[in-house]
């Protein structure tokens, strides 16, 4: 596999000459080629970064990922793709990482950090707090979060199986992978009716999103629940619920937080016990200032983002329109349609509300 990486190797080209282009954007001097060559020996971002006078994190993180590639080891430039590929990376850059990842062996397990501690995996199916709770803790650990989706940016390959950054590292995801089985992994679990509400009208956000379509989705759960031709988002909570109840029984490292439990007053037990779990400390002094700035951050993404913002899309007095004037926890019981509690029903939420502990009536959707 290594001869698909030589360095005579033309498939390397287009993200070569678009690394030239940026780097001498940011007035770095040296040849590319003098660039690429010490990354391909050296796994030390500072010395390289200094060397050669770059100023732009992330092309300090991409140099190095070009230069393993080109020296034909995918999995050692895969390392650094946390550092490489920021919000929004361009098309060629999401390509470079696609070709590394189907060159790159299998890796083993657990996944490591660059100290060698094992990668905590918090999983959560959308709108289950994940966003809160990683900016809570990128407060005590800066640069510690990364997440699974390549579109995010501060991404983590599960192609490779180490991290060039130091301990805690936190990825995010929304599926609970089999790969993560030997991994220290967070669940934030909250009641599906309220994960589906707030999915919705996050969805029907989205700029894409027709007008007929989100009238329709006003007093309708079906763009979220059942989905489109590919199933329900993340495979449905119902399943996710089921998948994570699966792994604490089978004895798996797993720890489950319940949402409306762990963002009350008395949240630090458990957001602490969690981490104690995953080999990570925080302190009481630690959580209350992420805990600050995560609302922090959260209020500003409100005001700048238009798929956090509250405003006035629904139709007036629709199921949706009346979620948004609901302001505490089990938003679902004052809003859910009967047809809507059907729906979730015969989706199969109700075994799994009960299972999960957020509901004890078989027949609360009747």
């Amino acid at each position: 596999m290594a001869e698909d990486l030589h360095p005579q190797d033309d498939g390397f080209g287009p993200i070569t000459a678009y690394l030239a282009e940026k780097l001498k954007a940011d007035n770095v001097t040296a040849p590319i080629e003098a660039v690429l060559t010490m990354a391909g020996k050296s796994e030390d971002p500072v010395r390289l970064r200094r060397r050669f006078k770059i100023k732009t994190r992330n092309l300090v993180g991409l140099s190095l990922m070009v230069g393993h590639a080109r020296a034909g080891a995918p999995q050692t430039a895969l390392r650094h793709a946390a550092m490489a590929v920021p919000n929004r990376a361009d098309g060629v850059v999401l390509k470079f990482i696609r070709k590394l990842e189907k060159l790159a062996p299998e890796p083993g397990r657990p996944f490591r950090d660059a100290d060698g501690s094992p990668i905590v995996f918090v999983v959560s199916y959308p709108r289950s707090g994940n966003t809160r709770f990683l900016n809570i803790m990128d407060a005590t650990y800066p640069r510690s979060r990364l997440t699974a989706f390549l579109s995010e940016g501060r991404y983590f390959s599960a192609r490779s199986e180490t991290c060039a950054l130091p301990s805690p590292v936190f990825v995010k995801d929304h599926n609970l992978r089999a790969i993560y089985g030997d991994n220290p992994v967070i669940y934030l679990a909250r009641d599906g009716r309220d994960c589906v509400l707030s999915g919705n009208d996050f969805a029907l956000r989205a700029a894409h999103v027709s007008d007929d379509k989100r009238v329709e989705g006003s007093d309708s759960l079906s763009l979220v629940v059942e989905g489109d031709e590919k199933g329900p988002p993340f495979g449905g909570w119902p399943q996710q619920m089921q998948a994570a109840l699966a792994w604490k029984a089978a004895g798996r490292d797993i720890t489950i937080l319940n949402y409306d439990d762990w963002v009350s007053d008395n949240g630090y037990e458990l957001v602490s016990a969690a981490l104690r779990q995953a080999g990570v400390a925080l302190s009481q002094e630690q959580y209350d200032q992420g805990l600050s700035h995560a609302q922090t951050k959260e209020t500003a993404l409100r005001v700048k983002n238009d798929r956090w913002k509250r405003a006035r899309i629904y139709t007036q007095g629709s199921m949706m329109d009346q979620w948004l004037d609901t302001p505490d926890a089990s938003k679902w019981r004052k809003v859910l349609t009967p047809r809507e509690k059907q729906r979730l029903h015969e989706a199969g939420f109700t075994k799994m509300l009960i299972e999960g502990g957020f509901e004890t009536d078989p027949d609360w959707w009747r």
